[in-house]
C-alpha cells in the first residue's frame, strides 16, 4: 500500500525492525499468512510512519530527536520507506567477525564499541568483560558481545 503524501513543511520518518532480525510482529503475521495458504509468502513486516510538523525540509530532527523516537537495540529509523526494502528484505553476505581490541585499546575501545554498536553495557558490565577477556589474553568478537549485551 502506497504511503500518504507528506503535509507540507513537515519531515517523515519511518521506524522499522532492526536490520539484521526478524520482529516477533513478522514471525506471526508471517505464519498466519502462510496457515492461509499463501506459500509463496517469505516474509511480512510491519513500520511505522512519523509525520514531523515544524522542520523545513532541509534541517534534520536531529539524532538526539531521532533516539527518543525509536529503540536502537531493536529498531531502525529510516527517513525513506525504499530503504526498507534494502535493510529488511535483501540478505547480503555476512559481514566478516570484527574484534574489539581491549588487549592494546582497554575501556576506551570497550566504549567506544558500545556506543556505535548500541550495545547499552552498563560500566560494571564493560568492567566485566576487561576483566574477563583480560584473564583470556585476547580481544572479544563483535559476536560475544552481541550476545552479552
Amino acid at each position: 500500500m502506497p504511503a500518504a503524501e507528506p503535509a507540507a513543511a513537515s519531515r517523515q520518518l519511518w521506524v522499522i525492525p532492526r536490520a539484521g532480525t526478524v520482529s516477533p510482529w513478522c514471525s506471526k503475521a508471517t505464519d498466519i499468512a502462510r496457515g492461509c495458504g499463501l506459500t509463496e509468502v517469505r516474509r511480512i513486516e510491519r513500520a511505522v510512519r512519523l509525520e514531523l510538523t515544524g522542520f523545513p525540509p532541509e534541517r534534520s530532527p536531529g539524532a538526539d530527536l531521532g533516539d527518543l523516537l525509536h529503540d536502537r537495540l531493536t529498531q531502525t529509523l529510516i527517513e525513506r520507506i525504499t530503504d526498507a526494502e534494502l535493510l529488511l528484505f535483501r540478505h547480503p553476505e555476512p559481514a566478516p567477525l570484527r574484534t574489539v581490541p581491549v588487549l592494546t585499546g582497554g575501556r576506551a575501545a570497550l566504549e567506544t564499541a558500545n556506543r556505535d554498536w548500541g550495545l547499552a553495557l552498563a560500566p560494571d558490565e564493560i568492567d566485566y568483560l576487561l576483566d574477563s577477556f583480560g584473564q583470556l589474553g585476547r580481544d572479544p568478537t563483535d559476536v560475544e558481545l552481541m550476545m552479552f549485551a
